[in-house]
């Protein structure tokens, strides 16, 4: 076996994992939260004469977001201003490093890009401000971080 005197992350023998390919599944209720947010977000924005793609929820049998890179976005919106491609995370996936390696991919994308945080109503404020500030603190200059109530 090859060693090295280096720490990890400068050891080019070291490899991390592939994020992508190792998605953490929601538990039910989680999804749940995760969909509903969705169907709200979709709603609002067609209300408002706005073109949407909606995954996860077979909205308007239109399919799914464009692919970037990996991630496929759980909205994709049009209107007069472009695109606007848009994650929905729940409180317990927000800051998980799969997560995270979605919202990398989408820093960089030239089109506007929302993180959507869907908060049930038994959530208290300050876990809320605890994980705006975790978000904050990863950095991504092009997203932004929303929350809406499900």
């Amino acid at each position: 076996m090859l060693k090295s005197n280096l720490p990890v992350s400068q050891n080019p023998l070291y490899a991390p994992i592939l994020l992508p390919s190792l998605p953490k599944k929601r538990n039910i209720t989680n999804q749940s939260d995760h969909d509903r947010a969705i169907e709200k977000i979709a709603i609002i924005n067609h209300d408002a004469d706005k073109y949407v793609i909606a995954a996860h929820i077979n909205w308007m049998n239109r399919g799914n977001p464009e692919k970037i890179g990996f991630v496929v976005p759980d909205l994709e919106i049009h209107d007069s201003s472009g695109k606007t491609f848009i994650e929905v995370e729940t409180i317990y996936s927000l800051l998980q490093a799969h997560s995270i390696s979605q919202f990398r991919v989408l820093n960089k994308i030239p089109h506007k890009a929302i993180i959507v945080l869907a908060i049930p109503s038994y959530i208290k404020q300050d876990k809320i401000d605890l994980l705006a500030i975790g978000f904050k603190n990863l950095g991504f200059t092009n997203l932004e971080l929303k929350t809406i109530s499900v």
